[in-house]
């Protein structure tokens, strides 16, 4: 090649040294693209093709024997790349970026799944992609495979490769500059890819729920681990050697296999069917009725207050009868600790001052209550078992006190009664009592759930569907319940911190 120093004297004989250095510019200026390209061309044919950090060996007819999946390493000494160089390996595209020698650069493509085809690694540059060099030959391979129990491609297995030292001990196998990963888990497929020196070595294979696998391994020339490997489930009889993953992947994938295998256990199979599919049916039943029953109590509706649901129907009738159209809600019957409406109480309007009744009515289900509009004196009182009327309260509520109405005014008197317990008032009892309700029937519903979930899993169908959806809605509304419950006890609270404060003597 023409060194610059023999050029300069080459220009330097057609005139003097001064002429010799401008003639020497003006053509290296208009020769070195030329040049360059001359250089990239020989450099692309150059190239050297790698994988792991261990370069690859062609075969006798010039091609690379190289498996699906594989990155590899394109090498180009001396070839300046810029943004529109890339490769090509059928459909696949690479990159070329600088490498770490300064000045130098490097391609990196992913070798496509197409076992037994042969394709021409190519290198695309210039203007517009107008050049294009055939770098190498790729013949594809197939990689190994691990399969489980049922030959199916077994996902995220850990491959670890040993080799043994000097001192007969077995080390983790480690490439240059760590390029590939020891341990690596299979891919989707349940493909691995190693390449590795001349050696003895040992592979083993590790999963969750399956025994353990090595397998010897001796290369004879570097090149790729090809060893399929087939794994062996451990039933539960024999733990010992089974792999454990402690990350919460390892024990989601560990409860799947196992639940896997017991919905495909005759004995299972047969139990579900035959008891824990109808237990499941059973508890549905029960919690559809639970909840009508709830639905129907915050109307005021249960099995012990049916006769007084009829007195207030008969009530209701009575006044549609008499034609007392004109009756206008005067207020809200509730528990005065924690706000909540009281169905069906018996509310008293007495005139007075002779203390005769006038006339009765039942609470609405959200707890409102109203009479006809009257002139006069009058007075309240309210009963229903299990709640006192007047409340212990002394402050800001009705006890009982005499009332003026004006004709053609609807009054406005709120009343407030406390819940008993053993004959005392305990607002903080009905809530904790409902509360453990609540907590025992979320638990239920979690149960049967599982149940169903399970049914599912063992045999699909449609009605197992729908269990499972009414079982979800079933929960979300115990779960809002739950909330309402909460926060009332949390009202509650502060109204008694409230009369707490109140009840003190002030300080000096």
């Amino acid at each position: 090649m023409l060194s610059p120093r023999l050029f300069y004297r080459w220009c330097g004989c057609f005139g003097r040294r001064k002429k010799g250095k401008l003639l020497a510019v003006f053509v290296a200026s208009w020769c070195l693209p030329f040049i360059l390209s001359c250089r990239q061309a020989d450099a692309a044919v150059n190239a050297s093709l790698s994988f792991g950090g261990y370069p690859l060996s062609a075969e006798a007819d010039g091609s690379y024997s190289i498996q699906e999946g594989a990155v590899l390493s394109i090498a180009l000494p001396g070839f300046r790349a810029d943004n529109t160089t890339t490769l090509a390996l059928d459909d696949e595209i690479g990159t070329v970026q600088p490498a770490a020698e300064i000045g130098a650069f490097e391609g990196l493509i992913t070798v496509p799944h197409r076992v037994g085809e042969k394709f021409p690694l190519i290198l695309i540059y210039g203007a517009d992609g107008s050049t294009r060099e055939t770098l190498a030959t790729v013949v594809i391979i197939k990689a190994p495979v691990v399969l489980d129990s049922w030959d199916n491609p077994a996902f995220s297995v850990a491959m670890t490769l040993y080799y043994q030292d000097m001192f007969g001990l077995k080390q983790i196998w480690v490439s240059p500059n760590s390029q590939q990963r020891n341990p690596q888990r299979t891919t989707l497929d349940g493909n691995y890819i190693l390449y590795v020196p001349a050696g003895t070595y040992s592979l083993q294979a590790e999963a969750v729920g399956y025994q353990r696998m090595q397998t010897e391994i001796i290369m004879d020339k570097p090149g790729f681990i090809n060893s399929a490997i087939k794994l062996e489930y451990v039933a539960e009889k024999n733990m010992k050697s089974v792999a454990f993953d402690p990350s919460v992947v390892g024990i989601i994938d560990a409860l799947l296999t196992r639940l896997r295998e017991l919905s495909r256990d005759e004995k299972m199979v047969e139990l579900t069917s035959k008891l824990l599919s109808p237990i499941s049916w059973l508890m549905m039943i029960s919690s559809i009725f639970f909840y009508i029953i709830s639905l129907l109590m915050q109307f005021g509706v249960s099995l012990f207050n049916l006769p007084n649901l009829g007195m207030h129907a008969l009530n209701f009738i009575m006044q549609i009868y008499r034609g007392k159209s004109d009756k206008h809600k005067w207020g809200k019957v509730s528990e005065h600790f924690t706000f909540a409406p009281v169905p069906l109480a018996a509310v008293m309007l007495f005139h007075e001052p002779d203390h005769k009744m006038l006339e009765m009515t039942m609470t609405e289900p959200d707890g409102t209550y109203g009479f006809g509009v009257k002139e006069g004196s009058f007075s309240l009182f309210v009963s229903k078992k299990g709640f006192k009327f007047p409340p212990e309260a002394t402050k800001h509520v009705y006890r009982g006190e005499v009332f003026r109405v004006t004709k053609g005014i609807t009054p406005r008197i709120h009343i407030s009664v406390d819940f008993v317990l053993n004959g005392k008032p305990n607002g903080e009892a009905l809530l904790l009592t409902q509360s453990l309700i609540s907590y025992g029937y979320l638990t239920f519903l979690i149960l049967g759930t599982l149940l169903g979930l399970w049914t599912m899993l063992v045999k699909f169908s449609i009605f197992s569907v729908i269990m499972l959806l009414l079982y979800i809605w079933l929960i979300g509304n115990q779960i809002s319940t739950m909330a309402r419950q909460k926060q009332l006890r949390e009202i509650g609270h502060q109204v008694k911190l409230g009369k707490t404060n109140e009840n003190q003597p002030a300080g000096n």
